[in-house]
């Protein structure tokens, strides 16, 4: 099926199309949302590769209600968030963050993160980078174990062609590939409906190809292994039926992060959070609760 995507420019204008609130940080205006008591322990949610905030729609007011400060927030270059023309690195994402956590006055306060996927990478990064003032970290499906990534994402590192792949292919391949986020994609086309909305503002497949070659979504174990150091409470949650990463790797991980539970969700796939919210919500209260 062909797709024409990217036929608008992000602009105050056509923000307006996008739910949440906006901030000005240095690299980019940040799609943010934030709910619950505001002397509620705090709570960031942080997306994947691709798919933007609307990932914790069923995770976002359930914590909230249970008294959590809950944010979530677009990376840069996806939902509602501006596509600055820079590298895509940890350096990136890591500012974004800590410029959005001191607008919101939580930067001096310990905070709880959950990351799906690759913002399992952007969160242990900023943990290493901020010892004092985390609490705990939930992983759902974690990147950035070796094994886990297509044997196709390789070409898309390749300059030109990998350019040119992304242009010709990239809608398709980036539609399709929501299939394998959830073990049963039928009962959820508004997942596919959202995403087809983010895909019609510019720069979208520019940041995800810059995002693929400056971020190492492959091997993060050695990052892993520093946090590790750091003796958090870390709970890792995978769908059983995960096709991205899937859960035979887990045990890479576990060894690397010793003090680390593992939870598993039946008749879930690589995003166990929205397709099996409920299971997933009981298990994120009772963690963060503890």
């Amino acid at each position: 099926m062909f797709y024409l995507t990217e036929t608008k420019n992000l602009d105050e204008k056509t923000r307006s199309e996008f739910s949440g609130d906006f901030v000005e940080l240095t690299s980019g205006v940040t799609r943010y949302e934030v709910s619950g008591p505001e002397d509620g322990e705090p709570l960031i949610f942080i997306h994947g590769f691709s798919v933007p905030y609307y990932l914790w729609d069923k995770n976002f007011s359930y914590m909230a209600k249970k008294g959590f400060r809950v944010v979530r927030y677009d990376l840069f270059g996806r939902g509602g968030s501006d596509r600055p023309n820079t590298p895509y690195n940890i350096e990136l994402f890591r500012n974004q963050l800590k410029e959005l956590l001191i607008t919101l006055n939580l930067d001096k306060k310990p905070i709880n993160i959950c990351a799906v996927c690759m913002g399992s990478i952007i969160a242990s990064d900023y943990i290493c980078h901020n010892k004092k003032n985390i609490g705990k970290l939930a992983l759902i499906g974690p990147a950035g174990i070796p094994g886990s990534i297509p044997n196709y994402n390789w070409m898309a590192k390749i300059p030109i062609w990998g350019d040119y792949l992304m242009q010709i292919w990239g809608d398709q391949e980036l539609v399709s590939g929501l299939k394998k986020h959830l073990y049963r994609p039928e009962l959820f086309p508004e997942y596919k409906d959202e995403y087809l909305h983010s895909l019609d503002f510019k720069g979208l497949k520019r940041a995800l190809l810059s995002t693929n070659r400056n971020m190492n979504i492959d091997n993060a174990l050695k990052l892993y292994s520093e946090l590790n150091k750091l003796k958090k409470d870390i709970c890792l949650i995978w769908g059983i039926e995960d096709r991205i990463v899937p859960i035979r790797l887990s045990a890479k991980l576990t060894e690397t992060l010793a003090k680390a539970t593992v939870k598993t969700v039946t008749e879930a796939g690589h995003v166990a959070n929205y397709e099996q919210s409920q299971k997933v919500n009981k298990i994120l209260l009772d963690f963060f609760s503890k």
